[in-house]
């Protein structure tokens, strides 16, 4: 249980970093992945 206690402790540290990463990540690539799939979509749009 002593060995568990610390292990806990790293995985809740790493977990709130993992966290934080991933949303931070998260949030500009759907933007990025948006403005990829935009560009080919104006186009199109305008050739109709």
């Amino acid at each position: 249980m002593a060995d568990a206690s610390p292990r806990r402790a790293d995985d809740s540290a790493e977990d709130i970093s993992t966290t934080i990463g991933l949303d931070v990540v998260e949030r500009p690539r759907p933007q990025y992945a948006g403005l990829f799939v935009a560009p080919p979509d104006l186009p199109a749009a305008d050739t109709d």
